[in-house]
């Protein structure tokens, strides 16, 4: 018997994005470039069946050396349903699932900006998104 859950996602919307080429950087030099995102969510409630999540990825020279690019930010919400979301026994579910359902969408929104910006598109690596963020982060 398979488990089905009753967490549904409705839609998500895009906040912001951002996007700057850095015209300090030297294209034409091939060494590698390491890239160190940083992650942000918060968790909002709408009712007790209801929720959102935003989350947001940035990249920046703050977070590491000054040779990357382009720094870049995206904020997107996504919008669920989840029966008493906030039981304690419920709680971790929503948010590690809502986030993992969004962050194929924000990977996605990442690495179109980067190849329509004329760029190899950058490509948020594949991660367990549940390891982002501890208990206190959202």
């Amino acid at each position: 018997m398979s488990a089905k859950s009753n967490l549904r996602f409705n839609y998500y919307v895009v906040n912001m994005m951002h996007y700057d080429l850095n015209h300090d950087f030297d294209f034409t030099d091939e060494k590698s470039v390491e890239i160190n995102p940083s992650f942000n969510r918060e968790i909002s409630k709408v009712s007790d069946d209801a929720y959102t999540i935003r989350l947001a990825v940035r990249i920046h020279p703050e977070e590491h050396d000054e040779t990357i690019p382009f720094t870049a930010e995206i904020h997107m919400t996504g919008h669920f349903e989840f029966e008493d979301w906030e039981k304690p026994e419920r709680i971790m579910i929503a948010k590690n699932n809502g986030t993992a359902i969004l962050f194929p969408y924000l990977r996605c929104l990442l690495s179109s900006i980067t190849n329509n910006a004329s760029l190899p598109p950058y490509t948020l690596p594949v991660m367990n998104v549940n390891k982002l963020f501890t208990e206190d982060d959202g």
